[in-house]
């Protein structure tokens, strides 16, 4: 499904430049952070491939042990205000550089 979206914002907006963000880790037990790894694998090819940039969100939002950053969740998976920031933060990174 992710190629066929990204496929149809092409067609349907032909001068936009796409950016297709990563899956973010978890602090949950039950949702593998290894298992997101590989879908963020995949989602990266098929952004290379559609060409679409690829916004890889796991650099700012992982910590040491591979978990989503205590400091910017409210329970293991919703965003804090504090990662709500650090999400902004990225996305507007990503606009100068697209910009640029």
């Amino acid at each position: 499904n992710m190629r066929k979206i990204v496929q149809e914002l092409h067609q349907t907006h032909p001068q936009a430049d796409l950016v297709v963000q990563s899956i973010l880790p978890t602090r949950l037990a039950n949702l593998s952070n290894r298992r997101i790894e590989q879908l963020n694998y995949h989602i990266q090819n098929i952004a290379q491939q559609e060409g679409a940039n690829y916004l890889n969100l796991s650099n700012v939002f992982t910590d040491a042990t591979g978990k989503l950053n205590q400091e910017y969740t409210t329970d293991g998976l919703h965003l804090s205000s504090q990662g709500y920031q650090a999400w902004q933060s990225a996305l507007q990174q990503t606009e100068e550089w697209l910009n640029n």
